[in-house]
């Protein structure tokens, strides 16, 4: 089981890799009032970071 995890986990992190590189291409972001000009592997790791916050708080405080 562990090694099917890692299979699944390496298998992802290739195919996160292969889109961030196909998409280097500046975007224009808009939040509200702010409007950024940024790289999506710049957004992405930024929403991944996000997530994990939201996840790791929202898990911390329903063991509690």
């Amino acid at each position: 089981m562990k090694n099917m995890k890692f299979i699944l986990c390496l298998t992802f992190g290739i195919l996160l890799l292969i889109l961030l590189f196909q998409n280097i291409a500046a975007v224009s972001f808009q939040f509200f009032f702010w409007k950024v000009r940024i790289s999506p592997v710049v957004l992405f790791l930024c929403m991944l970071l996000i997530g994990l916050a939201a996840g790791f708080l929202i898990a911390r405080r329903t063991r509690s």
